[in-house]
């Protein structure tokens, strides 16, 4: 896209390629990620609300009908935003949307990214997960910005490790995973890299959970985002996966706040 992505030139845009294919009457469904500008441009535009647009602007056809006589102590103060959904409602007349699919992959990355901090609200959850990964975060700072520590952290596990990226789901399990599969060796990194030490039992512990709670998460994303052999056939099963094992998640010492937190972003989503 050329130009600025608001909501309108996004649908126009959406509109302008159905009808280059000529698949305007043959689409069932967009399916896109959650952000404002595309919900809002299949709220606007969407073809579902044909009905309600017509009722609205039959509204406005009837208002239009003034008497000449017009008293000026009885004047309607028009709003703004009254004249902005107006405008909207002019626009959606010269072209309509299919119906629209939030992508599954995406909301549920959002419940583990998002959604999670809910759990923060637990002072010992809080407290526990700010204090070890802040730890594993300068680890991954000192892989990122200084070769030669990447060169000694690949000495001692024979690879690099997996650190976080914002546009890579998965990448902070990944990133912990990697870690806690290389425990044993990560305390003598943190020793050479003067590095604060990730201290058994409990800080190794809570790791442990962490990926035990996160793991039907990654799993599901692994799946849902998958671009072979899926289809929207996957989506309710690999929920119901998901539910079963958060209910299953039984003697957990630190990261109960966690599956609660996952629980509800589930449910809300």
């Amino acid at each position: 896209m050329i130009g600025h992505h608001s909501y309108d030139n996004i649908a126009e845009c959406i509109d302008k390629v159905l009808n280059e294919f000529n698949i305007q009457n043959k689409t069932t469904l967009v399916v896109t990620d959650n952000a404002a500008n595309f919900v809002k441009a299949f709220r606007v535009f969407s073809n579902e609300n044909e009905t309600e647009t017509d009722h609205t602007v039959n509204e406005i056809d009837a208002t239009e009908t003034v008497e000449t006589n017009i008293d000026p102590t009885n004047i309607e103060i028009i709003e703004l935003t009254d004249v902005l959904e107006s405008q909207d409602i002019e626009k959606s007349l010269a072209f309509s949307l299919p119906p629209h699919q939030r992508c599954a992959a995406h909301t549920l990355n959002l419940i583990a990214v998002n959604d999670i901090r809910e759990a923060e609200k637990d002072v010992t959850y809080r407290l526990m997960s700010k204090r070890v990964f802040g730890k594993c975060q300068k680890l991954f700072n000192k892989q990122n910005q200084s070769t030669l520590c990447a060169d000694q952290i690949k000495k001692y596990l024979g690879r690099y490790l997996i650190t976080p990226n914002a546009t890579r789901w998965n990448s902070y399990y990944d990133a912990i995973k990697c870690v806690v599969n290389h425990i044993e060796k990560i305390e003598m990194i943190c020793i050479e890299l003067q590095l604060p030490i990730i201290s058994k039992p409990r800080e190794v512990a809570f790791l442990n959970e962490y990926c035990k709670v996160m793991k039907p998460i990654a799993q599901a994303l692994d799946i849902l985002q998958g671009d072979k052999h899926v289809s929207l056939g996957y989506l309710l099963p690999t929920i119901s996966v998901i539910n079963k094992s958060l209910n299953e998640m039984n003697n957990l010492s630190f990261c109960r706040p966690l599956v609660n937190a996952l629980k509800k972003g589930t449910d809300k989503r």
